[in-house]
């Protein structure tokens, strides 16, 4: 199962790679996510599962929070469900996030989106319902005319004019008697809108970062506790260590990240001897405890950064 999931990882990242992505992988960190790629016009997180069922309910609480922060793409990527394999061109869903095949996240990057979603056992598509009943009056057809024609009901007709979504198979066959495109192309999924959260927090450091005026999203499935947000431009990463290995390997993690999503990684530790470990700013607790703002902290920050 590993095997499979460290393939279709690096399918997935050879494909962001060639298309101009920054990418970073954490696959073996059991994060909530396993690839972030980043170009000029876009941010895309993906969690990367063989069978996207095993996804938690926990994990995509904290990738959908990720999405918005960071008005980011947000997909699951994986190769079948319980029942039955991802099929190309068609975005599945777990609980409200896409779920997509690698071959289709490839047309996605070609700029060829899919607009086809899988809904309830089958392949649906949003229909044009004015160019569709626009067509049918024109012909002088009733509903049960076409219904008649097309082997449909003339309840469901009604429905698919009235704006409800129809099957692929039926959609195509509307499409071939009216002779005219009735499908609606747009892609099925789009990036999350940027949000600003402040969460409820318990940790003193992080209660301390929000005295200083930022407001902080936190995180159970992530390399970094905590978000915060000041009110000047930029994001700050925050994580929590407590002894010398936590600091190196959080260090490690952090560094990748904000590096991926453009953003200043931060660790509070308790008395650290260092105050960068690659690249990754490290202040102590009580050195946070002296800062009256969120700009004071942000400049230590990003000082101790380009010191680096």
């Amino acid at each position: 199962m590993r095997e499979m999931q460290q393939a279709l990882a690096d399918r997935a990242a050879f494909f962001l790679q060639n298309h101009g992505y920054l990418v970073e992988n954490f696959l073996n960190a059991n994060f909530c996510f396993d690839l972030v790629a980043r170009s000029p016009k876009r941010t895309i997180v993906i969690k990367v599962l063989s069978n996207i069922d095993a996804l938690r309910e926990e994990q995509a609480l904290d990738l959908e929070k990720v999405g918005k922060l960071f008005g980011a793409y947000v997909f699951v990527v994986g190769e079948r469900t319980k029942a039955f394999s991802l099929q190309k061109g068609i975005v599945y869903e777990r609980y409200s996030l896409p779920a997509i095949s690698v071959e289709t996240l490839l047309d996605f990057l070609e700029d060829n989106a899919p607009f086809v979603k899988y809904f309830k056992g089958r392949s649906v598509v949003d229909l044009d319902h004015d160019s569709l009943k626009e067509a049918r009056v024109s012909m002088g057809l009733s509903l049960q005319d076409v219904a008649e024609k097309v082997s449909l009901t003339k309840e469901s007709l009604h429905r698919f004019e009235s704006g409800s979504n129809a099957t692929l198979d039926n959609a195509k066959r509307l499409e071939e008697f009216f002779r005219r495109d009735l499908i609606v192309r747009k892609p099925a999924f789009s990036p999350f809108r940027k949000e600003r959260f402040d969460d409820n927090i318990e940790d003193h450091s992080l209660k301390k970062i929000r005295s200083l005026g930022m407001l902080l999203a936190r995180f159970d499935h992530a390399p970094f506790r905590a978000v915060g947000e000041p009110s000047e431009k930029g994001s700050m990463l925050i994580a929590h260590a407590t002894s010398r290995p936590e600091l190196q390997r959080k260090a490690t993690a952090l560094g990748k990240t904000g590096h991926a999503f453009d953003s200043d990684p931060l660790i509070i530790a308790h008395q650290p001897k260092r105050k960068t470990i690659e690249g990754v700013a490290v202040v102590g607790e009580r050195e946070l405890e002296e800062l009256g703002k969120a700009k004071e902290l942000m400049r230590l920050v990003r000082e101790r950064k380009d010191k680096n």
